[in-house]
């Protein structure tokens, strides 16, 4: 019952008591005391649940003025989720263009004759940066957390050098003929083709990271001639007229991983890393070995090949088309290339052991998204 409701019923009994019927009892002083002493209570309760109410209302509002005012910075990131899927299908086209160069023992071609008087040791082809093109088409279905794509990768250069010496040599074939001067032409071709398959498994609106997945094939192939500019003194009618090939072509796995960080206000970095083995087989072919009755040395082989990319990227979007425009430094590793017959001793030339290629250098590219 409320305390004031109490309090009524109290002063109508204690007028009931003091003035009813003559005949009723009439209420003692001290009766009179103790109902005054439990209104009194009475009232002190019903003061004390008053102030407790106002207090539990000003720890609500201050809670709610808080909250309002929390600065958006404050707001927890959401935890990292597994990617959504999409809703609508989407088709990527990218192309690039790329500057790279390469690092090689392969790229060694003269060498002195052993004699004492030889004025030059082994020596390397200049390298230069060559151009190169990659291009790439992917699909990624709806309400799907894969993707699928198809790329190819060119690159070509064409190396050309003088060397100057006593009696020095081709390094590259079977002949040994000794000239003063020569000039050294040298091709590299490689090219690579990828199949495969990426699964976006982490993102949380500013990371993303996928798997992936493929088959990769490749072609390499390298091919010198020497020229001669200045015969040599011991034998001054000798000419270096060397002419040699090694192809190398394959197939196999690769995996990889890739990654997407956003920058905000369009930018972005992103990069990935794959690495494949390949099965395949080699041709090492040199036209004066030809004559003198040395076959080809024909033979399967495996051949590593890593590559690692990071790049800038800007995009822009519309209603329907996604436009990103890249600027990524590449490096790539290959391994056990077949490399040229060389020679090793004053007689004959000897099947090489594979050699390590190295290709660096910059990239752009345009992708366009649909």
């Amino acid at each position: 019952m409320p305390p004031t409701a109490r309090y009524l019923l109290l002063s109508l009994l204690a007028s009931v008591l003091v003035f009813g019927d003559a005949e009723a009892e009439a209420p003692s002083n001290a009766d009179l005391y103790k109902l005054l002493l439990q209104q009194q209570e009475l009232l002190k309760q019903q003061q004390r649940q008053i102030e407790q109410l106002k207090a539990r209302a000003e720890r609500a509002e201050q809670k709610v003025v808080a909250k309002s005012v929390q600065p958006q910075s404050q707001v927890p990131r959401p935890p990292i989720v597994e990617s959504p899927r999409r809703s609508g299908d989407e088709l990527t086209a990218s192309v690039s263009a790329s500057a790279m160069t390469v690092s090689s023992q392969a790229l060694v071609v003269v060498k002195g004759d052993d004699d004492t008087g030889d004025t030059v040791g082994s020596q390397e082809i200049t390298p230069e940066i060559a151009p190169g093109f990659n291009a790439r088409l992917a699909w990624a279905p709806a309400r799907s957390r894969f993707s699928y794509g198809v790329g190819a990768k060119w690159w070509s250069a064409s190396l050309e050098d003088n060397f100057n010496g006593v009696d020095i040599v081709p390094f590259i074939g079977v002949d040994r003929n000794r000239v003063n001067r020569m000039s050294v032409d040298m091709n590299i071709d490689r090219f690579i083709g990828d199949v495969d398959s990426t699964y976006d498994f982490l993102s949380n609106g500013e990371v993303d990271l996928g798997l992936l997945a493929g088959l990769r094939v490749a072609y390499f192939r390298t091919h010198a001639q020497y020229r001669t500019l200045e015969r040599g003194v011991s034998d001054p009618t000798e000419e270096a007229e060397t002419d040699s090939a090694a192809l190398f072509y394959g197939f196999g796995p690769r995996f990889g991983l890739s990654s997407k960080l956003d920058l905000g206000n369009g930018f972005g970095l992103d990069g990935s890393g794959s690495a494949s083995v390949l099965f395949g087989q080699t041709d090492i072919a040199t036209r004066q070995a030809r004559e003198a009755g040395v076959a080809s040395d024909f033979r399967t082989t495996f051949v590593p090949i890593m590559d690692a990319d990071l790049g800038l990227t800007y995009e822009r979007s519309t209603a329907d088309l996604m436009t990103r425009v890249r600027l990524a430094a590449q490096l790539e590793w290959w391994s056990n290339v077949p490399d040229h017959y060389r020679i090793h001793s004053s007689s004959a030339a000897e099947s090489q052991p594979g050699k390590d290629y190295l290709f660096f250098g910059p990239s752009a590219s345009v992708q366009m998204s649909w």
